[in-house]
């Protein structure tokens, strides 16, 4: 009895605080800015960066080699495709907020099964799944926050859910060294899930209490200088024609422009994350507290790198925000080759977290900016194709980064690439007109 009172004393409080009319659509945005930080913590942070921290250790205990790494890794990319594919669709039908929680539940029961077996294939289905989960969860996200966050403030929202992996990143840096050892990888999988399963029902509450879960109550949560959102009353069409009429609104030079973007960057930024435990250890020959360490300050620094250049973005432009992104994984890149030696890996690790968290936050922000006075629907089918090309470049990059491996026996040559495709993607994004242009 006292323990189910005091289960509820919080959950009560947060009822309250919600429905409180003090509780004004400015803090209701920043609890929505929260919470899908939170979610992007848990399902990218725990679902897909846990395991390649835990690569060498898992590949000791169940043995197996880099060219099953690279399939696992490529077919999550698969099933990000299709679950991007999927979530524009759900999200355009029963509303983004379903899907949202719906998938966060998903996570947290696949992060406590994953355990349970230790057969590599069913592991690598499980694996593939949360990687397809990611998608479904950031899907909606961009049509969420165009309905609720104030038009000059999205950048840096958006940067700062996308950074938000970086929390799940730096707590698995501290969970490995306590809870994982050379015979036991499984009980890090149980503490992630359980707490992702907590969060679910702190969402699914919060959500029900703005009254995010039907497409009518979104205009209610709306702040007073947002773009108003277009619901309008359509005739019933098929699916797939809309989805052509969609498709021929959208595309413009500009958003073909994105879709390389994002295909370039999950080419090399997939990788060079997928395999920097890997390298570190085998290569490299740090000891593995260091390469936790390492890990630590890629999450350490990706908390505040996706607020910054969220902000940055939203005074300096989007287009140049992303240019700096992009020349300092190509610096990072180039530092992890030549001097993968002390200082210099710290240096490497900080600059690819400035990279890495706010590129995919700084894209649908453009996207939100470019075509605000478009129905939040387009926004959705824009940021739909750009996280199919975003996985189908991931897909192509742990592919070729473990076929280098296996051909070549290092990954010097895999980082090569990536260096490569980091500046191609600096020039590319000089190519975006800025986005307050019509």
């Amino acid at each position: 009895m006292i323990r189910t009172t005091l289960f509820r004393l919080p959950i009560s409080f947060i009822a309250q605080l919600l429905t409180h009319e003090n509780f004004t659509a400015h803090l209701r945005g920043i609890l929505i800015a929260v919470l899908l930080t939170s979610i992007a913590a848990s399902t990218y942070g725990f679902g897909v960066y846990l395991y390649p921290q835990l690569i060498n250790v898992m590949r000791e205990d169940l043995h197996f080699d880099y060219q099953v790494v690279g399939t696992i890794t490529a077919a999550a990319q698969g099933c990000y495709i299709l679950f991007s594919l999927c979530g524009t669709w759900l999200a355009r039908r029963i509303g983004g907020s379903q899907i949202l929680v719906g998938s966060l539940a998903s996570c947290g029961l696949l992060l406590i099964m994953l355990p349970l077996t230790s057969n590599i294939w069913l592991i690598g289905l499980i694996l593939a799944l949360m990687g397809g989960l990611t998608a479904s969860v950031w899907v909606p996200m961009a049509e969420l926050i165009s309905l609720t966050i104030t038009y000059e403030n999205r950048g840096k929202v958006l940067s700062l859910i996308s950074s938000g992996t970086s929390y799940g990143v730096f707590i698995n840096s501290l969970l490995v060294p306590w809870l994982v050892t050379e015979q036991n990888w499984q009980t890090i999988w149980y503490a992630v899930g359980a707490g992702t399963l907590v969060l679910t029902l702190v969402t699914l509450l919060s959500f029900r209490r703005l009254g995010l879960f039907f497409k009518a109550n979104l205009a209610q949560t709306t702040l007073p200088d947002t773009d108003p959102p277009a619901i309008p009353q359509q005739p019933r069409t098929s699916w797939g024609k809309r989805l052509l009429t969609g498709l021929h609104q959208a595309v413009k030079p500009w958003v073909v422009t994105i879709w390389i973007l994002t295909f370039v960057g999950g080419f090399c930024a997939m990788p060079f994350q997928n395999y920097l435990s890997p390298y570190l250890l085998e290569e490299v020959g740090v000891s593995s507290d260091l390469s936790s360490q390492i890990w630590g300050m890629v999450g350490f620094t990706g908390m505040f790198s996706g607020l910054i250049l969220g902000t940055l973005s939203d005074k300096a432009g989007v287009r140049t925000t992303l240019a700096l992104c992009y020349a300092c994984l190509f610096l990072a890149g180039v530092l992890l080759v030549t001097l993968p030696t002390g200082y210099y890996l710290f240096a490497a690790s900080i600059l690819f977290a400035v990279a890495y968290y706010p590129i995919f936050g700084l894209i649908p922000a453009y996207t939100a900016k470019k075509i605000k006075d478009a129905d939040s629907g387009t926004i959705t089918l824009v940021f739909g194709v750009s996280n199919v090309t975003l996985g189908l470049g991931g897909m192509m990059g742990n592919l070729v980064g473990g076929m280098l491996k296996e051909s070549t026996g290092s990954f010097f040559w895999t980082y090569v690439v990536v260096i490569a495709a980091a500046l191609t993607l600096a020039l590319l994004s000089q190519l975006l007109p800025d986005e307050h242009s019509a």
